[in-house]
């Protein structure tokens, strides 16, 4: 027994046998049935892409296409949502007209449904069924006036559902946008933050007629697409752009802070807000929260390393801005902040300092003095300047925005923490260690106490303070730290974030200075991968990324593969970050040391050279790295048996190395080793070469004694 279209269960009821010597089959919209005692009903789904492809290939009767043909194929099956009633109505059209499917799927772009119901589908022709009242556009027709009659509110949730991506609609965008979906759901739903349930009372109807269709166990629902593309075109232009700016406004209203604890509802929110992005551009949408919506999407994708993604919306949120409020307003300031920021990680520093700076004027002219939004452009402004080398300006920055958060926020509030962190890095670019471990340490604990030891943010601190270890030596400290900051950067972030990237080269470069050369090689390979995935073949932190590997081939004795690297590191360099930057010097003196590692002399000293004006003018007199271009330049004339050169260069290196590193930090004692060996070799000062021996085993044996202590 067969009992075929039974959208009403109720209604069968009574004609079902009692004892039953058979099968009953019952075909439905739908989706419960306990009157009938069936608890698990046999869902139909959608065709799978593959399946709808043959589909369509056999009813219109083609078989080799070419493969532009193919492909239009598989973009109108997606377009249908892999529905074979649409699938057959297009595959009438085409074998009757015999069109092309690319000409047809850009008249469906088009046309829309009125293309799709020229042609209903055909089921045989000894059928007596009037089949024009089974196309698309009215299999669901009278399902829609149903509810229609029977709810309003639902029925107005239908429709906000149309204009919203099609999979995985959150109550979210129900429950915190019910004042902008119209007075029908609003006032149904004024108490739905005491009764959530009033939610599942609106789509209960929607669900049984299968018009959508719920997640088990999960707050949200799908639509299907030919139901959204039949619900558009049964209203006209004026409520499209009534619904369009409804749905604009609701996905704004459920759009959070785009903090880490709220990623996955921004995740989920995000196709909604695209398809918003959508409408803005279709219908001129110019409100605040259009641009409220793009900006808030544009900071989720930037947090998530999606920068190309990033980009164009937090243009066209800077645009409505600008169009709809006083050009010195915060909102302005915030577009402004957001695009700059977008730019710092990209490393196009030129294209953000102005917004930065423009943000900063306009803040600094309409809120106070301590404001935080005013220390958070001055922040910002200053990881810019440090990203560019200017350690000076950076440091004036900092110091202020600091002084402003440490005045206004509580002492375990993250902001506080950030600028802490931000100012020990700039010291610790600035080779003062000393400054910076306080700061750090200070940072670490906060960040642990107010995000927790799983967030992004922690795991920054503890890469930070790893490095600072590093830098002054103390590896076995370090080690951990590197390992664990990378486990929770892979688990919160996603394994191809540019923060696991530099997680990575951190932990390998500890490993190089190890000596553990076969551990460091496959970190550094994933990090430049990770780094030209998703930062671009041309970003500084590629540039790193290289520089890194192309220095292991080097200590591995890979000159090749290493000065391609360097190469390539430097062109990269030169062009992003300008040919004064410290980071350039760093490319100009490895690419000397490799030269000179592979006898090749003749352009050593400019390189050198040059590398050593830099680092002099960029990061001052006392820096670590002015101390390595000296002990190479000096290197480099002893080779070159200029000895009168070296010594001077070797003595420099080394007191500025144990004044910013310590005597007991490795570097400090290569370069202390590197002068002995000079000095065995000219001969001529048997006194001064006593010492550096004196002070090598004092030094050995102090922590000789350390260690035995440990």
């Amino acid at each position: 027994m067969i009992f075929d279209n039974a959208d009403k269960p109720e209604l069968i009821e009574d004609f079902f046998p009692l004892k039953p010597k058979g099968h009953i089959l019952v075909t439905s919209r739908a989706q419960t049935f306990q009157n009938l005692n069936i608890m698990t009903p046999v869902e139909l789904d959608r065709l799978e892409p593959g399946e709808s492809v043959q589909f369509l290939l056999k009813r219109t009767g083609r078989k080799d296409v070419e493969r532009a043909e193919y492909d239009a194929i598989e973009q109108l099956a997606k377009e249908f949502d892999y529905l074979p009633l649409a699938m057959e109505q297009a595959g009438a059209y085409i074998f009757q007209r015999k069109s092309s499917f690319q000409d047809y799927l850009s008249s469906y772009h088009a046309r829309g449904l009125k293309l799709l119901e020229q042609f209903p589908p055909v089921t045989g022709r000894d059928t007596k069924i009037d089949m024009n009242k089974k196309t698309v556009a009215t299999t669901w027709s009278l399902n829609f006036e149903q509810v229609e009659k029977a709810s309003p509110a639902a029925a107005d949730l239908l429709y906000a559902s149309a204009f919203l991506s099609h999979d995985n609609i959150p109550f979210e965008i129900i429950s915190n946008g019910a004042l902008e979906l119209g007075p029908a759901l609003s006032s149904s739903l004024k108490d739905i933050k005491i009764d959530p349930l009033i939610i599942e009372d609106i789509l209960d109807p929607l669900t049984n007629f299968s018009l959508i269709h719920r997640n088990p166990g999960k707050s949200m629902y799908n639509i299907h697409r030919m139901v959204q593309v039949v619900l558009r075109d049964r209203i006209d232009e004026t409520d499209q752009r009534m619904w369009s700016e409804r749905v604009l406004k609701a996905v704004n209203c459920a759009f959070p802070e785009v903090e880490f604890s709220n990623w996955n509802t921004c995740d989920i929110l995000l196709p909604h807000a695209k398809i918003c992005s959508e409408l803005i551009d279709k219908y001129g949408f110019e409100n605040a929260e259009a641009a409220n919506l793009l900006n808030g999407a544009g900071c989720y994708l930037r947090v998530r390393a999606r920068f190309e993604e990033a980009h164009p919306f937090f243009i066209r949120a800077l645009e409505i801005r600008e169009k709809i409020f006083k050009p010195e307003s915060e909102e302005i300031a915030k577009s402004l902040n957001s695009l700059a920021g977008l730019y710092l990680d990209r490393g196009k520093y030129a294209e953000s300092e102005p917004l930065y700076i423009r943000a900063l004027e306009i803040r600094e002219g309409i809120l106070k003095p301590d404001h935080p939004d005013v220390a958070k452009s001055l922040n910002n402004l200053a990881s810019l300047y440090k990203a560019q080398g200017k350690y000076a300006e950076s440091e004036l920055l900092h110091k202020r925005a600091l002084e402003i958060r440490e005045r206004i926020l509580k002492p375990d509030h993250p902001d506080f923490a950030a600028s802490l962190n931000n100012l020990a890095l700039l010291y610790q670019a600035q080779g003062k260690y000393d400054d910076a471990e306080p700061l750090f340490k200070h940072a670490l604990e906060i960040k642990e106490k107010s995000l927790g030891s799983v967030h992004p943010d922690f795991a920054t601190s503890q890469n930070n303070l790893a490095m600072l270890y590093q830098y002054q030596g103390n590896y076995d400290d370090a080690e951990p730290l590197y390992k664990r900051a990378l486990e929770i950067s892979e688990k919160s972030l996603g394994s191809d974030h540019p923060g696991v990237a530099s997680n990575l080269n951190n932990l390998a470069s500890l490993y190089k200075a190890q000596g553990k050369y076969d551990n460091a090689e496959p970190l550094y390979k994933r990090a430049l991968e990770i780094g030209e995935k998703s930062l671009g073949s041309d970003h500084p932190d590629v540039a790193t990324s290289l520089n890194n590997l192309a220095s292991l081939y080097q200590a591995q004795g890979k000159y090749d593969d290493a000065e391609l690297l360097y190469k390539r590191a430097l062109e990269i360099r030169e062009k992003s970050l300008g040919s004064a930057h410290p980071n350039v010097a760093t490319s100009l003196n490895n690419l000397a040391s490799l030269y000179q590692a592979q006898g090749k002399y003749d352009d050593n000293e400019p390189l050198y050279k040059r590398a050593l004006e830099i680092s002099e003018k960029s990061l001052g007199s006392v820096h670590p790295d002015v101390a390595t271009c000296l002990n190479n330049l000096a290197s480099f004339y002893q080779n070159e048996r200029k000895y009168a050169k070296a010594a001077p260069l070797y003595q420099r290196a080394i007191d500025i190395a144990e004044k910013s590193l310590g005597e007991e930090h490795p570097v400090f004692l290569t370069y202390l080793e590197n002068y002995g060996n000079f000095l065995r070799k000219i001969r001529t000062k048997p006194r001064e070469l006593a010492k550096i021996q004196k002070r090598l085993n004092r030094i050995e044996n102090k922590k000789q004694k350390e260690k035995h202590k440990r």
